[in-house]
Parts: structure tokens; sequence; C-alpha cells
């Protein structure tokens, strides 16, 4: 078999350039993520509303409903929900032996048959969680410029999102800071009055006179056919003016309203520095190549910035997910020159042959780019844990190549036939190279089989890199150096310089060597005992190791998360991210401090500075413990966390649920983390003993902080109505609900308007726009059958309650 291979160089050649080849096209075609792609064996049923409710509410018609009919299901470990006003999230956890799709399916029949018990205006949806959407954040984008925020605002509406919404491959994008345009109706209450119209009777109207595009038949004109379509769409302000409201005069909407092309109430905040700034969020699709889609949305900010540059604007990166795997790969590209040039410069020192020392370093690079052929067949991704795995390979890959040269180069050194120091010289070792590679296989072999779903995926990535390089390196070297080696010393000055230096047994090293190897062969009975003392001595160090504390991940950038008392409104957050951005200034370590708020939570991202270590001399974990206190000792109100709030929708599949928490864990992303779990029926007892307990542990030296899973209270309002004084006024309940729901300084019609290509939300609003009271409340008129109004007060009467911001439960328990 060697000789077939010595004597036919140029077909091995093409073997290893067509295999090569084959995996540059592998390389192109492999998915590019930051952590391996896997489903976690949990499923989420999200529940919404389409008005805000009382967690306490969502609790009672549509999360136990659900949790009822879900616990019906075979294979479930636990059910968990997250509860907060107008939406709540159910976790669902499988045992890892799951089928993920038939539970898929089971979930999805049972949410259907669920949603008769809810009650109106809830809807569930059933959807999958992986560790994709642990870092699915492609690119986090600031938008810079002069003329104002909402001018800011306006262009990017208009000229940027479209851009970046064509590029193929983003999922979603979000865009925060500054008003976004609207439609807005002035409602005149003193004319609605006059005219008994409600805020909800002009909604349904408005509502009523847009409509999705119908198709009515064909008509025929000379020798032309024509589809005829029913277009009901809004495309100007005067058809939104001309709206009949009242049949009776008739009433148009603009004899009780302004209608003008306006801004929306702003909902949420973007500050950069201190400074206010608009700032869009892309997320990737999950199919994609990373860095090619990053390569792609480079090329298009920076025609978009040649584009916007005459309207002052100018658009500037501010994070990159695919930078992190750039930067992985070009240390293994690192590691791989360093590994060649170290393989390079020791077989220099005992070959004295360039051309051969040349060949074994080139098997650095071949063997890695065959082994990309195996990951695409086991449609394996690069990412860290496969980019891990090759760095480790790298430097066991070069032994095979090199034992193999090794020993035909000492045959050749001691006067045997070149064919004959080939044949033999590579004979000699394929077992002994064949059982070292092999054992070394084994060991990262049962990690791919295991059962744990953690440890099989961080096996399987990092197992198969390593046993694929390394196989391939073990070909390499029966197939590429034997042949090259062969062609090479045939050559009249190829065997020239061919020497085997012996080591002197004066040698000091080897003298010791040989020392120890007597007295091993001569006590084999106290050799055996000393490896076991040292074989147990490692096992419990290694179990002094604890896997569940590993360190952080040091990056350019981290996140801080920030939880607002329930109730908090858009400009006392605004308020107090200015307070807290200037304690922070100080830190010379931050280069640049962002800071976006929604509902009641606010989002802190820093990137450091590039030498950050050297202007203090702090670690990355010394200042972000530095930015906590600073923070948590100011704002005693709020909670602050590195990690992403679980029941936050903006944050799905961040940090929510306990296995993609563990995953993070593993991968060494995020702090340390400790739980108390205090569960029961009664939610103000569980929030007394929790405070107690948090007391407690507050006051421990090795806790850097702690929070609870309940947010502050929430001041609610309970409507108790007089069934019989709605039968008297002749008042419906659908009424009273549709007039409720307007009830807020703005609210949207539910229709738009095309302006080209853009759709503009109609909002209405009342002239004056001011906070409502609880008087706003009182006198809000409902409308009655008989198409007349009647105050609130006259229907229900108003009790004060002190409410929950949000319930969490387990296994159908509130936790």
């Amino acid at each position: 078999m060697i000789e077939f291979i010595i004597k036919r160089p140029v077909f091995v050649s093409m073997v290893i350039v067509g295999l090569c080849l084959l995996g540059v096209v592998s390389y192109t075609r492999l998915p590019v993520e930051l952590i391996p792609f896997t489903e976690l064996p949990m499923l989420i049923v999200q529940v919404g509303s389409a008005r805000d409710a009382d967690p306490g509410y969502v609790e009672r018609y549509a999360v136990i409903p659900l949790e009822s009919k879900i616990a019906e299901l075979e294979g479930i470990e636990s059910i968990e929900s997250s509860i907060d006003r107008r939406r709540a999230v159910i976790f669902v956890y499988y045992d890892e032996d799951t089928d993920a799709k038939y539970a898929y399916l089971k979930l999805q029949e049972k949410v259907n048959a669920a949603r008769a018990d809810l009650a109106d205006g809830f809807f569930a949806t059933v959807w999958k969680i992986d560790t994709e959407q642990l870092a699915n954040q492609l690119m986090s984008i600031q938008v810079r410029g002069d003329g104002g925020l909402d001018r800011i605002r306006e262009l990017v509406d208009r000229k940027i999102v479209p851009e970046l919404e064509r590029i193929d491959g983003i999922a979603n994008l979000e865009v925060y800071g500054g008003h976004r345009r609207s439609i807005e109706v002035l409602l005149d209450e003193g004319a609605m009055r006059s005219y008994n119209l409600t805020p909800s009777l002009v909604s349904d109207r408005i509502s009523r006179g847009s409509g999705v595009r119908q198709y009515l038949g064909q008509a025929v004109e000379g020798r032309k056919q024509y589809y005829v379509n029913l277009v009901s769409d809004y495309q100007s302000l005067s058809t939104i003016e001309d709206i009949v409201v009242k049949d009776d005069g008739p009433v148009l909407l603009k004899d009780i309203a302004e209608v003008v092309d306006g801004t929306a109430e702003e909902e949420s905040i973007s500050r950069i520095n201190g400074k206010q700034a608009v700032t869009v969020s892309l997320i990737r699709d999950q199919e994609v190549n990373l860095l090619a889609l990053s390569h792609d949305t480079r090329e298009v900010i920076d025609r978009l910035n040649k584009a916007v540059a005459s309207d002052g604007l100018k658009l500037v990166i501010q994070y990159d997910a695919a930078k992190v795997i750039e930067d992985n790969i070009d240390v293994i590209k690192m590691l791989a020159l360093i590994g060649g040039l170290l393989a390079v410069a020791v077989l220099w020192i005992f070959l004295r042959n360039l051309p051969l020392v040349l060949m074994v370093a080139v098997t650095i690079p071949i063997s890695v780019l065959i082994s990309l052929n195996v990951f695409y067949v086991l449609d394996i991704s690069i990412n860290t844990l496969t980019l891990v795995g090759i760095g480790i390979a790298i430097g066991m890959l070069l032994d095979n190549s090199i034992v193999v040269l090794e020993n035909i180069h000492r045959l050749l050194a001691r006067g045997k036939p070149v064919q004959e120091a080939v044949v033999t010289g590579t004979s000699e070792v394929v077992r002994a190279i064949s059982a070292a590679t092999l054992t070394t296989v084994c060991v990262f072999l049962p990690f791919v089989f295991s059962d744990n779903f953690l440890v099989k995926t961080l096996g399987r990535h990092i197992g198969v890199s390593i046993i694929a390089t390394l196989v391939v390196s073990l070909g390499v070297a029966f197939l590429l150096i034997p042949a090259f080696t062969y062609r090479f010393l045939c050559r009249p000055e190829g065997g020239r310089t061919a020497n085997f230096n012996i080591v002197s047994q004066k040698n000091r090293l080897l003298q010791i060597y040989t020392l120890l190897l007597k007295s091993c062969l001569r006590f084999p009975a106290r050799t055996v005992i000393i490896g076991i003392i040292a074989f147990f001595i490692s096992v419990i160090i290694c179990l002094a190791v604890s896997i569940n504390v590993p360190e952080e991940v040091e990056l350019d950038s981290f996140k801080l998360y920030a939880t607002m008392p329930s109730g908090t409104t858009l400009e006392t957050a605004d308020d107090q991210i200015k307070e807290m951005d200037s304690r922070l200034a100080e830190m010379a370590e931050l280069k640049e401090r962002t800071a976006s708020v929604q509902d009641d939570n606010i989002t802190f991202t820093f990137n450091l500075a590039d030498n950050y270590k050297k202007i203090d001399g702090r670690s990355i974990q010394q200042i972000k413990d530095d930015l906590y206190q600073k923070l948590d000792d100011a704002y005693p109100r709020i909670d602050f966390s590195y990690d992403q709030p679980a029941g936050d929708s903006r944050f799905r599949g961040g940090g929510a649920g306990r296995g993609a928490r563990q995953f993070q864990r593993l991968l060494g992303i995020g702090a340390a983390e400790e739980r108390v779990i205090v569960r029961g029926q009664d939610l103000g007892l569980l929030r007394t003993i929790a405070d107690d307990i948090k007391y407690n542990i507050d006051n421990l030296s090795s806790i850097r902080n702690s929070s609870l899973s309940i947010s502050d209270q929430q001041p609610g309002i309970d409507l108790l109505f007089d069934k019989q004084a709605m039968s008297h006024y002749n008042v419906s309940s659908a009424a009273v609900i549709a007039e409720l729901s307007s009830f807020q300084n703005e609210f949207s019609a539910g229709v738009t308007l095309k302006d080209g290509v853009e759709d503009i939300d109609i909002l209405l609003r009342n002239e004056g726009l001011k906070d409502k009271t609880t008087d706003d409340l009182r006198e809000l008129e409902i409308s009655t059958a008989s198409a007349g109004v009647v105050p609130l007060t006259q229907l229900a009467k108003l009790v004060y309650t002190p409410g929950v911001s949000n319930i969490n439960r387990v296994n159908q328990e509130k936790e």
C-alpha cells in the first residue's frame, strides 16, 4: 500500500487538492455563530391581550386554563409562568428524551383546545426556543445628526429602515428614540359632547372605513379586459377628514376633530453618553451565515452613509456580533501560524532540511480544510466551541506527520535506500501513531453520545472538531508525507544532507531519564501504587474545581438591565437615565455608554476602552462590580442585574428559562448565581417572606447583589358595576369595554394611512393632551343602545386596590 502511494504522487496530490477545494466550498456554506445552535428541551406559550389587564386577571382567566390543559401532556418536567400587564409567558420544560417535534404538535393541540376557555381579548401562541435566541442580535447602530431628535427619527423611518429591512437575513429590527410619524386625530371634547359621540365610536367609524384590497370581478371595455378591485385604504388626510362618524346630519370627522400629520407619543428612549439619540437594533435570521450577513450589512451602512450625508446624518456601528467570531477566527489563524513556525523551528533543529520541514508545516491548513467537509456533512457550524476544538487539535495534528517523517529520516541516515527507508519508515509507525490518535479520539467520543443535552451539545461540537481534524491528520501523514518525501529524496540533491544525530549517553537529561526508567522497571509494584495515588489526587483536584462557577468570559462590551418600579412614566425613566449617566461619566474605562428604555425596563450597554486594563489596572469584573455599586447604592428602588429580565418580551429567550440560563453558565456567559425559591398560593405572604430572605442575603459578604422576581406593587382600581344601573341605562358590557380601552392619552384606531410604501398609524387623542386622572375616569362617557351617553360613575363604583405588577408560577403554584 505504501509503495502504491509513493509511486503515484500526482494521484495523491489530486486527492489532497480536491478535498481541500471541497473544504473551501464547505467553509462558505457553513453557518457561523457565537454559540452552537440547538433546540432547548422546552417550549413557550405566549399569552397576549389587546389591552392592559391586572396580572391577577391574566392569571385567572388566561394562564390557569392554559396550565390545566398543558399539565395533561406526557413527558413534562415542569411548567413555569411569568405574568405581567397585558401578557404572560408559559415555559414548558420537557424530559431530555422527549421528541421535540411531536411535543410541539401536542402542545399546539392543547393550546388550541384551551382557547375556548380564555376570556375575551386573550390570544395564545406556541413557539420554540433555541440557543440562537440567546444571541440573536446582529448589530446595534446609532444614527447621529443635526436638526433635532424628531427630525432624525423621521429620516430614519423614511430612508434608513426600509433599506435595512431589505437585507437578506435580517429577521426584524427595532428603532429606539424619538417620535415616530403618525396621523393624529385631535378630538374636540366640546363638539363630541354636543353630538353625543365618544372616542370609541369615532375609532370604530375610522376602522370601518378602511379595509383590505378585495377582488370584485372583471369588466370588458372594447377589446381589453380589466380586473375590478375594491381599494378602501386611506390615501390622504382629506379622505380621513371626510369620514362620517354619525349618520344623523351627517357628522364628519372634521366637524369634531382636527386631522394632522404629526408624531406619536414616545414609546422608547435612547441615550448615548447622556445625549438623546436614535438607535436601530438588527435581529438576524438563524439560518444565515453571521459573517456574511455582517459584511453585507456593513456595505449597506456604507452606502447609506453616502446617501444621507446631505441630510446631515451618520450611521455608527455600536455593536456587531460577528466581530467576536472574527476575532476568534483571527486567534485560530494566529495559533496555526505560531504552531507552524514552532514546528518549522523544532524540526529544523533536528533535520536541517527546510523542504521536509515545510512539508510538515503544510499539513496544518490541509488538515483543517479537509476537516471542514466533515463539519458540513454532520451539520456542525463554525462557532466558539468548534474553533476551540480546532485550536486544541492543531497542537496535536503535527505529531503524526512528524513521527512518520522522523522515522523515514532515521532509516535514511543509517544508509537505507530511499524507497526502503520511506516504505519501512512509514510501515513501522502505522500502528503506533494510529493507536495514539485513536486513543485521543476515544477520549472525546463519549461526549458526542451523552444523554444530557447540554453536555451533548458541548461535546458534539468540540469533540467532532477535534476528532475530525486528528483523523484527517492521520490520513495526511500516511498519504502526503510518504509520497512527497519519496519524491523529494529521489532528487539528486534531496538526500545529501540526510543525517541523524544520536544523543550522547553523557547527556544529563538522558542520564536522569535512564535512572527513572530503571527504577520503575526494578520496582513495578511501587510504580503502580504511586501512579494510582497520583490519579486520585488528580481526581480530587478536578472535583475541587466547580463547573457551576466558571470564570466569566471577558468581552469588550457588556449590558446592565434595570427594572424600574411599576407604573414609572417614560419621562421619569429618562430623568433617571440622565442622573445615572452623570454618575458613570467619571469611569474612564467606559468608552461609550448607551441606554434605552421601554416600558419599565432600562438596558445599558457599555463599550470598554481599548486599553481599559491599563487605565486603573482593573479587570472587567472589578469594573462591573464598581459600576453596579455606584448605581445600586444611589437607586435602592430600582433592581439592577447583569442577567436579562425573564418576563420582558423584548428579551425573549435571552435569559428566560432555566435551560437557557444553564447553557449560558456552561459557556461562561453571565455571572454565577444561586436562587432561593419560595412557593405557595398567598402572594402577599410570599412577598413578605421573600423580603426577609433578601434582607439577610444582602448582608452576606460573598453576595454581589440580589433581586426578587416580583416587582413592586402596582396600585390599581377595580370597577364594581351595578347590573341594575346598566340595565336601566341600556348599556352593554361590550360598550363599557370599548370605552375603557380608549381611556388613555393616545390610542390607535387600528388602521393606517398609505403614503407610498409607508404605512402610518392613525392615532386618536384629545386636544390639550394631559395625563388622565381618576376624575376623568369617573366622568368617562359610556355609549348607550339609544345613542345617548352616561358617565361611568352612574354605572360602577371605584375601589382602590394595592395590586401586583407581575406574578410568577411554577407547576401551578405562585413562586
